[in-house]
């Protein structure tokens, strides 16, 4: 956990509690030292006790809003968890 993302997600204007949830829950899982953060939907969805679609929909609306940007990734075709890297000020 990085404490000065979570600090920075706290006062974010998010337009929902859901995208609020999402960002924090987001900023607690990044590495503070390496700035990298990669949970599955599956994870976060359950930490965020949503849906997937829910949970896809909030973060679509994050990046769009520029709270973050999500890094797609995979090997071989084989698609891997996203990586989000939150736009701190």
């Amino acid at each position: 956990m990085s404490f000065q993302d979570m600090a920075w997600a706290v006062v974010q204007k998010c337009s929902s509690p859901g995208q609020k949830l999402v960002l924090l829950m987001l900023a607690n899982r990044t590495n503070g030292h390496t700035g990298q953060c990669n949970p599955s939907h599956k994870l976060l969805a359950d930490e965020c006790s949503m849906g997937l679609s829910t949970l896809k929909s909030h973060l679509s609306a994050l990046e769009s809003a520029g709270y973050l940007k999500i890094i797609h990734k995979s090997v071989d075709g084989v698609s891997l968890p996203n990586q989000y890297q939150l736009v701190v000020d």
